[in-house]
């Protein structure tokens, strides 16, 4: 009965192979086949294995019911009971690329929704500050779930606060790891880490107590090329008997490969454009006029080749209808010149193409071509040709994708990443370049060999082409490096844990998957990386050890010799060590504290185990001095991402840690604040600690620079060359545009993420749309980093004003809007020339009243700067302003009206005794009375505030109290604006000494700063707006 749920009656070889593996057996399971022999089936029939017990003992109506699921769309007929209850546990999918999820959770709705079987995809680009938090909207969907589609760092995102959410983590039976091969890329580091977790997870006392689903979770991997598959099933706990590795003679389709090479030329850029020329040859030599993949190593170089196909397609003496389209192609190739052709080239867009066979064709074409947004996809859509990528607008990659299942469309140029992403087949697959560039840091760096056998096993297309052509082009003096792959064994897979290690050590002690040094090592012992290391010893003792010297403190004692011997592997003891010196630097730096477990009996803190005070040491009387001569004290110890502590700051606990390794002794951790916050927002540590270790008054300028020195932020970010120029002309640029200038020229990515930040806050023309698409990933990503800092900071363990101003910098990234002027210049002249910074901009992008973005610009030119100007304005004169603008009048009012609810709070402090503050919150309307026009909060003319701008409640302040002093955060609450006065006491705590000492940049170099306590008794108030610049207040 469950055949109905396929479109087929037959299995094919592979799947008929591990049938009985997958569908009727509760064991682990590893497949590695080549692409396009079915290996999503097989999942599939694990999946409905795990639900066949219990759907085989419904009623025989069910049957019935799920013979009609091979029908799209098929709703469940009425009477026909709900399985999603009857399910033994959930269904979690990985796969390394999100479109790759998207993909699978649309196919698995419409195949098991009619049997009430919920599929949600768990595939966004951002991530979540806080994780997963209970009780929200995408907990609560997920819970509802029968399987869960996701990316392996969604998941691991999540699922480091699974104490928190058993009911969810423990629920997962059958866990899902697709393309798994992927775990020895830069990515692979969390599939790892996740299925450490979910071991750990299974065998918890909190799972077992409640006989959850996860008790009995089954691992099911599946790869296009292993080597040495032996490693993953034993590093998955998958028996001989189990484990499936089946060769190229069981692809569907046979597969003709090729590897083209041609000279290297002058360098890596002038080749990449060589093979733009080369491309209409290559395509009519091996197409035979049938669909074509071009894979390319860049959204432009996909751009290009579309470009290039279409112009090869365009410079034609036109053809009869008959005409071979390799044979025109070949004879465009001939005549084609060295250089793509640029849109403006009056040929592109008139006269037969080769790619467009009749008339029907040709008019579905035309249909897509107009509805593009896309000019460039709209121009060569009409040919046949099509590029994709995910710069294009969601509606265009749908429209591509469509359009190339359906054949339509005959040759499309892609990013390398569609290879793991939407299964679009071809005859002819052709891998334009081997080398990628990755910006002015790295440079050209090789395609992994594994990822171009993915990318040519796209070829072939089963019930249309007896055979699949997969074409590399290449340099001449690589072509032995990808022959080799495409012809011989491919190469082993290797772990890509290491080079992330502490930051999924202090995920699981923040989790308290690991509460003490054991358990640490019986959590690497449970990684790839482990079983890579007993595996091929020699290699990698050399990376583990030359990885724990990255991590050692300079004052930590010698290995003790007993630790350094004994019956293990030297791999397995490097390792250890390993382990022992990531804790080492987490302890030391303040992230993680940690106590012997002979302490711990005695109930004593780790401070007074070691003969210390139990209060966290203050700085030296030696290192006060010399920050107040302006010198810097000599540091001992150095953190990640080159943040330096003083020593006498880590010294407490740190003597007790090492006192305990050299005796051998296993230590107990607990997760600070920061270890928590860290983990929750998916942060390095060596990101949080170069922004969390800036000095007690930092400027927006230094807290910038921190930011997009940050891998979250400038991850994949390249400086292209193309960039520079307007890069630099944004650089240049007064008026409030970019207030922190780059000196000299902008060279590195660094220097563009700074550029961009400021122009998108300042709402600068970009003059270039992959630098606007730039710019807006890099203020989600910024936006993200900076709230998470922000709550890490107004922990008890870090300080205030870096709260603050943290949360500032991510709501005006949000708004779009600088809003307020420097810190530096207020209450003083600019002295630059810079214009008033304008709040305006935001009415468009948070309030989505009907405002534009010529609407604001209108009223800025026209001197309405702030919210207060625009408030007081007259709608009259605001629709003059912004006359060029239809609707102006009735957007302004509707703004308004929304911004006349907004309560502006007036905060005023005052003592109440010695340990008490009381604070008077009174409202007060955002603005005059408007004169000269209708007053939109009266009933005449009134406008109601949109359905859009309601639905977000900006009656939602934040408010942070503390008092004069490093760590001085007393209080920070949410608060609602309200139309009457409120009044609020605040205890005044003694503000905590913060664990980390400041840094200070001195000529490019980090110091530490010492500060004075500073005067305790001043408390300050700060009361900010959750979305809205330019209605805070302080006192």
């Amino acid at each position: 009965m469950f055949l109905g749920l396929w479109p087929w009656q037959r299995l094919n070889a592979v799947q008929s192979a591990v049938f009985e593996s997958a569908f009727l057996s509760r064991r682990n399971l590893l497949v590695v086949a080549p692409t396009g022999t079915g290996k999503t089936v097989v999942a599939e029939l694990a999946i409905v294995g795990a639900m066949q017990q219990r759907l085989t003992a419904l009623s025989p109506a069910l049957a019935a019911q799920m013979q009609q699921t091979h029908c799209p769309g098929a709703a469940p007929r009425a009477g026909m009971p709900d399985v999603s209850s009857m399910l033994p546990g959930k269904v979690l999918y990985l796969a390394p690329m999100a479109a790759l999820c998207q993909e699978k959770a649309h196919d698995w709705r419409a195949r098991f929704g009619p049997l009430g079987i919920r599929v949600e995809a768990l595939a966004g680009d951002g991530l979540s500050p806080g994780g997963l938090g209970g009780g929200d909207a995408a907990t609560s969907s997920l819970m509802a779930a029968d399987v869960i589609c996701s990316t392996p760092e969604k998941w691991d995102a999540l699922s480091r606060r699974w104490r928190d959410n058993v009911g969810l983590t423990g629920g997962v039976s059958l866990v899902i790891l697709d393309e798994v091969h992927h775990v020895g890329t830069s990515r692979g580091a969390a599939l790892e880490a996740i299925v450490a977790r979910m071991k750990t997870i299974s065998e918890s006392e909190q799972v077992k107590a409640k006989r959850m689903p996860a008790t009995a979770l089954r691992f099911v991997a599946l790869a296009a090329t292993l080597r040495n598959a032996t490693d993953v099933a034993r590093w998955l706990r998958v028996a001989p008997g189990d484990m499936h590795v089946f060769g190229e003679e069981f692809r569907p389709v046979p597969l003709e490969k090729h590897v083209l090479a041609y000279f290297d030329g002058k360098n890596e850029f002038l080749f990449s454009e060589s093979l733009f020329r080369r491309l209409p040859g290559v395509v009519s030599r091996f197409s035979d006029g049938r669909p074509t993949l071009i894979f390319c190593t860049s959204r432009k170089a996909a751009q290009v080749a579309a470009q290039v196909m279409a112009d090869a397609a365009t410079r034609l003496i036109p053809a009869a209808p008959t005409e071979n389209p390799a044979t025109a192609i070949r004879a465009a190739g001939r005549a084609g010149s060295s250089r793509p052709a640029l849109l403006e080239d009056p040929s592109i867009g008139r006269g037969p193409s080769p790619f467009v066979a009749d008339d029907r064709q040709r008019a579905q074409l035309e249909s897509a071509a107009a509805a593009s947004r896309s000019e460039l996809l709209s121009t060569v859509l009409r040919h046949g040709v099509a590029f994709h990528h995910g710069g294009l607008e969601a509606a265009d990659r749908s429209e591509v994708e469509s359009l190339f299942k359906s054949r339509t469309l005959r040759v499309l140029a892609t990013t390398t990443t569609l290879a793991l992403g939407v299964n679009l087949p071809a005859h002819l697959v052709v891998v334009l370049s081997t080398s990628a560039y990755r910006g002015a840091a790295e440079g050209y760096t090789d395609l992994d060999p594994s990822d171009v056998i993915q990318m040519i096993g796209r070829a072939g297309r089963p019930g249309l082409d007896s055979r699949g052509v997969g074409v590399v082009m290449t340099a001449r003096s690589k072509k032995d490096k990808y022959e080799a792959a495409l012809f011989g064994p491919t190469t082993i897979v290797e772990s890509g844990l290491l080079s992330s290690l502490g930051e999924h050590i202090n995920a699981e002690v923040a989790c308290r998957s690991i509460a003490c040094v054991s358990d640490a090592y019986r959590w690497a012992a449970s990684t790839f990386l482990a079983v890579r290391a007993e595996r091929d010893p020699r290699r990698y003792e050399a990376e583990l050890n030359d990885a724990a010297a990255g991590w050692a403190l300079p004052c930590a004692p010698a290995q003790p010799p007993e630790l350094n011997q004994g019956p293990e592997a030297p791999a397995r003891r490097a390792l250890k060590r390993l382990c022992r010196q990531v804790l080492a630097k987490l302890v030391a730096t303040g992230v993680t504290r940690a106590l012997p477990q002979s302490a711990a009996a005695r109930g004593v803190t780790a401070a007074s185990a070691a003969g210390q005070a139990s209060e966290p040491p203050r700085p030296s009387p030696a290192g006060l001095a010399a920050a107040a001569a302006g010198g810097e004290p000599r540091t001992e110890i150095e953190a990640p991402g080159g943040a330096r502590l003083d020593s006498e700051i880590a010294a407490v606990e740190w003597r007790s840690l090492a006192k305990a390794v050299a005796g051998g002794e296993d230590l107990l951790l607990q997760p600070r604040s920061v270890s928590r916050g860290i983990a929750h927002a998916y942060l390095s540590v060596a990101s949080a600690l170069r922004l969390l270790v800036v000095p007690y008054s930092a400027s927006f300028r230094l807290i910038l620079e921190r930011v997009v020195a940050c891998v979250e932020v400038l991850d994949g970010m390249p400086i292209r060359r193309d960039d520079k120029k307007r890069l630099n002309e944004l650089n240049a640029l007064r008026a409030g545009c970019v207030r922190y200038r780059t000196p000299g020229k902008v060279q590195t990515p660094q220097a563009k993420a700074l550029v961009l930040l400021q122009a998108a806050m300042a709402r600068a023309a970009f003059g270039d749309a992959r630098l606007e698409q730039d710019a807006r990933m890099l203020a989600a990503r910024a936006e993200r980093l900076l709230v998470a800092v922000s709550n890490i900071a107004a922990s008890e363990d870090v300080r205030s004003p870096l709260a603050v101003n943290c949360r500032i910098l991510g709501r005006s990234l949000a708004a779009r809007s600088w809003g307020m002027p420097p810190p530096e210049s207020r209450g003083a002249s600019s002295g630059g020339g810079e214009a008033p910074t304008s709040q305006i901009h935001q009415l468009s992008a948070v309030l989505r009243c009907g405002v534009t973005d010529a609407m604001a610009a209108a009223w800025v030119s026209n001197g309405v700067i702030t919210l207060e100007n625009f408030c007081s304005a007259s709608l009259d004169a605001l629709a003059s302003m912004a006359a060029r603008s239809r609707g102006s009048r009735a957007a302004a009012a509707s703004a308004q009206a929304v911004l006349r609810g907004v309560l502006q709070l007036t905060v005023r402090a005052s003592k109440a005794g010695p340990d008490a503050v009381d604070l008077d919150l009174e409202p007060a309307v955002g603005g005059a009375t408007p004169v000269g026009g209708s007053d939109p909060a009266s009933g005449d003319g009134a406008t109601p505030a949109p359905a859009a701008a309601r639905s977000h409640d900006l009656s939602e302040y934040e408010l942070f109290v503390c008092r004069n002093a490093p760590g001085g955060l007393v209080e920070r609450k949410p608060v609602r604006a309200l139309a009457v006065r409120q009044s609020i006491r605040v205890r005044l705590r003694q503000p905590q000494q913060p664990t980390m000492v400041q840094l200070a940049d001195a000529a490019g170099a980090a110091g530490v700063v010492a500060e004075a306590p500073g005067n305790a008794d001043l408390v300050f108030v700060h009361l900010l707006h959750r979305r809205l610049v330019g209605l805070d207040c302080s006192d």
